[in-house]
């Protein structure tokens, strides 16, 4: 695989799915939005996304945007 890009956002694939991320220079780690959802009302309807972190080895494959 190609050296991933630490200067633009890129399409990932890892274990835990496709996301558009980008690096992190103050984490040395890419970083990520990851959609959650939580109750609002008796239902599963408050979405909103969490940051997460992922090290380069763990990036099964990539694609630029």
């Amino acid at each position: 695989m190609d050296k991933i890009p630490k200067d633009r956002q890129i399409i990932i694939t890892s274990s835990m799915g496709t996301n558009v991320a980008i690096w992190s220079e103050a984490d040395k780690q890419f970083v990520y939005a990851n959609l959650q959802v939580d109750m609002y009302k008796g239902e599963r309807n408050m979405y909103y996304f969490e940051n997460e972190y992922i090290e380069e080895e763990y990036i099964i494959s990539w694609t630029n945007i």
